[in-house]
C-alpha cells in the first residue's frame, strides 16, 4: 500500500503490481573531464538526481476511474513504508480492461532522490542529534528563546549565532537556506548538516531551547 496527497491506495481500490519501483535509487550528477596525456579521467560528484520510474496499477473499481485519474496527476507527497518523499505524476496515462471491474496502467512517476520521516520536532536537550537515516541530512532547526536573547551554538562543526527580537522563536531550515527571520542571524554560506550516526550540538554562549525535525533522510 502506498498514500499520495493524503489518500490510500486501498482507499482508491488501487493495486500496485511493482511497489518496489518506489525504492529505486537515485543516479548521481557528475561531470566527467578528459586530460589529454593522462589515462582514465577526473570524476566531479554533485548532488541526486530526482528518480524517474514506472509503476504498474491496477484499478479493482471501475466506478473510481474518474476519481484516479485526478488522483494520480500533478505534485504531491508520497508515502511508503512510514516515509515521505514528493511525487510528480506529470504523463498521460492509457488503460486497458483487465477482467470485469478492472483496468491496467503504466504511471510515469518523478521521484525527489531523499525519503524522510514523518515526525515532529524532537527536542535536543541532550545536545546530542542521531540521523538514523543512510546519507547526510539537512534538518529543520527550531531555537525558542529562554532566559538570554540570543544564542551562539555549533552543530556537527558549522557555527551560527542567533538574536531573538520581538519573535521568541525561529525556524532555520538547512536545506533551503533560509529561517524565518533572516535579519536575526549570523551565518557563513554554509547551512548545518547531519551525518549519518552521532552529531553534536555545542552551545558557545547565550542559551535557548533547541528542537529539530527532519534529521533522518535515505536514499
Amino acid at each position: 500500500m502506498f498514500i499520495f496527497k493524503e489518500v490510500t491506495s486501498d482507499e482508491m481500490s488501487v493495486i500496485c503490481n511493482n511497489e518496489n519501483v518506489f525504492e529505486t535509487t537515485p543516479d548521481v550528477n557528475f561531470e566527467e573531464s578528459l586530460v589529454d596525456g593522462m589515462d582514465g579521467a577526473i570524476y566531479y560528484d554533485y548532488n541526486n538526481k530526482p528518480v524517474k520510474v514506472t509503476a504498474k496499477m491496477t484499478l479493482t473499481d471501475l466506478d473510481l476511474l474518474d476519481t484516479f485519474k485526478a488522483w494520480l496527476r500533478g505534485t504531491g507527497t508520497l508515502v511508503y513504508k512510514d516515509r515521505y518523499k514528493t511525487a510528480r505524476f506529470y504523463t498521460n496515462m492509457q488503460f486497458d480492461r483487465f477482467g470485469y471491474n478492472s483496468m491496467e496502467t503504466s504511471v510515469s512517476i518523478i521521484l525527489d532522490p531523499y525519503w524522510y520521516r514523518d515526525i515532529d520536532y524532537i527536542d535536543v536537550d541532550d545536545l546530542i542529534i542521531i540521523n538514523i537515516g543512510n546519507v547526510e541530512a539537512k534538518p529543520i532547526i527550531k531555537l525558542v528563546k529562554t532566559t538570554a536573547d540570543y544564542i551562539d551554538l555549533t552543530v556537527n562543526g558549522t557555527r551560527f549565532k542567533y538574536t531573538f527580537g520581538d519573535d521568541d522563536e525561529v525556524e532555520i531550515d538547512c536545506l533551503n537556506m533560509t529561517e524565518t527571520n533572516s535579519l536575526n542571524i549570523e551565518i557563513d554560506y554554509q547551512y548545518p548538516s547531519l551525518k549519518v550516526g552521532k552529531n553534536t550540538v555545542t552551545i558557545n554562549d547565550g542559551t535557548a531551547s533547541i528542537y529539530v525535525k527532519r534529521k533522518d533522510r535515505w536514499i
